[in-house]
């Protein structure tokens, strides 16, 4: 019999997959600044938009003004921006690494876009528990947790990876 999580963990849990508290992802986002770039994925797009708290949208489509369009109608009160050239750089490494083997070529559209957004929501997370390796020689060690950012401020992974 699974056991029930505790209502903290449920909503730690939810803030981790929302990139927000769920109040204020049914307030639109309101006064929650969100940093989003679109990045090419073969013939499509996805937009990928994190708040200080994680990411909080992965969305595929055909055109970028149209994804950033349904970005802020979701989020309707956020205050919604560009994510530096830098952070989207490192946003295109995980979209790369967030492809599927070719076996899954197969698998119908929205399928694989499912597991890709898994994947892909996988690796980013990841970018926001901790730094870029720089510590050569030493695989053993883990690299250090960084606090959360303050509210307000750029998204944890613009700094993290």
């Amino acid at each position: 019999m699974a056991r029930a999580m505790a209502p903290s963990h449920e909503r730690e849990s939810a803030r981790k997959v929302l990139g927000m508290t769920p109040a204020a992802r049914r307030a639109g986002g309101a006064g929650i600044q969100v940093r989003f770039t679109v990045v090419e994925r073969g013939i499509r797009q996805v937009l990928v938009a994190a708040t200080s708290e994680g990411v909080c949208a992965i969305e595929f489509g055909d055109d970028p003004a149209e994804l950033e369009a349904r970005l802020r109608r979701h989020l309707p009160a956020a205050v919604i921006g560009r994510l530096d050239a830098n952070t989207t750089a490192r946003v295109t490494t995980a979209v790369r690494r967030a492809e599927l083997p070719p076996l899954a070529l197969g698998l119908p559209a929205d399928v694989r876009e499912v597991a890709i957004r898994a994947r892909l929501r996988r690796f980013l997370q990841q970018g926001l528990s901790r730094r870029p390796q720089s510590r050569v020689g030493q695989p053993n060690v883990a690299p250090p947790v960084r606090p959360p950012a303050a509210s307000g401020s750029a998204p944890a992974f613009a700094d993290a990876w």
